[in-house]
């Protein structure tokens, strides 16, 4: 089985992003860590927040069991298994945020204690939540946010992984809008959405920008602003995202997971698969 560990330090040049504000790394079968490695504590006691992605196979997080796109935010007392091997997840990992932050969201959203180490709670400050797990079904906006995490960690490029992370975090934080104009940022994710919902007939840009109710030449301004990359290299990168899924979840033939992203040519799809991922679907599938 490809490890995505490989896969995205075969185009970083290291298996782990450390952007400040979070590390994202690959866990599970055939990964540089495992769960359990995972959720063993940070160093030197350091409180975190760690959120899971599901990419391939499935597990059981307190009964409920997550399939491909599924995620949860873990905290001590969370039981976690693998119910679908082999398993393979992307992790997000965050420090708790100060409690007099700026934006800081009541202990329950983000599922830890809000008080410092060895600090008496802050008057006023939500108790610790019970022990257990939050988890963010596909669909859902965590969830969402968290594929665009997966797209762009996967493209290697730490230039573009770090505003997705951020951007994560800002929304599981409670934070407020950044100071950027709303109406481009609407746009941008306006035609994320829309391609989400277009995965096995892409749309054109003219019909993403007419989707978002604006111009082609401001749409793709827009997106590249909020995302980092031109709108047709992120729709084909989170197209090739659900091709792998796909492909780690099934045995059908090459030709039919083409057709289920938008690619009539089998040959054109295994061209860009490799090239966005690294290694052919075969290969990808290859246990």
């Amino acid at each position: 089985m490809i490890s995505l560990t490989s896969l995205h330090e075969s185009k970083s040049g290291h298996p782990v992003s450390d952007l400040g504000c979070a590390r994202v790394l690959a866990v599970g079968t055939g990964e540089g860590a495992s769960l359990g490695h995972l959720f063993v504590g940070g160093e030197d006691g350091e409180k975190r927040r760690v959120f899971v992605r599901c990419c391939r196979g499935s597990m059981d997080v307190d009964g409920e069991k997550l399939k491909v796109g599924d995620a949860f935010l873990w905290r001590p007392g969370a039981s976690v298994r693998v119910d679908g091997p082999p398993l393979q997840a992307i992790a997000v990992v965050a420090p708790v945020r100060d409690p007099a932050g700026e934006g800081t969201a009541p202990a329950a959203l983000l599922g830890l204690a809000v008080a410092r180490a060895g600090a008496a709670e802050p008057s006023g400050a939500e108790p610790p939540a019970a022990p257990g797990a939050d988890v963010f079904c596909r669909g859902s906006r965590p969830a969402d946010l968290l594929d665009d995490v997966a797209v762009a960690w996967l493209s290697g490029d730490d230039a573009v992984l770090e505003p997705r992370v951020r951007e994560f975090l800002r929304c599981m934080d409670g934070a407020a809008e950044p100071a950027r104009h709303v109406a481009r940022r609407g746009v941008a994710y306006g035609a994320r959405e829309a391609m989400g919902t277009s995965i096995s007939e892409p749309l054109t840009i003219p019909e993403l920008a007419e989707a978002c109710s604006t111009s082609p030449t401001v749409l793709k301004e827009a997106f590249r602003d909020e995302f980092g990359l031109p709108v047709y290299e992120w729709y084909r990168r989170l197209r090739m995202l659900r091709a792998s899924e796909i492909l780690g979840a099934s045995a059908a033939a090459v030709a039919g997971v083409a057709a289920e992203v938008g690619y009539a040519n089998a040959s054109k799809f295994a061209r860009a698969f490799t090239d966005c991922m690294g290694v052919s679907p075969s290969a990808y599938r290859a246990v």
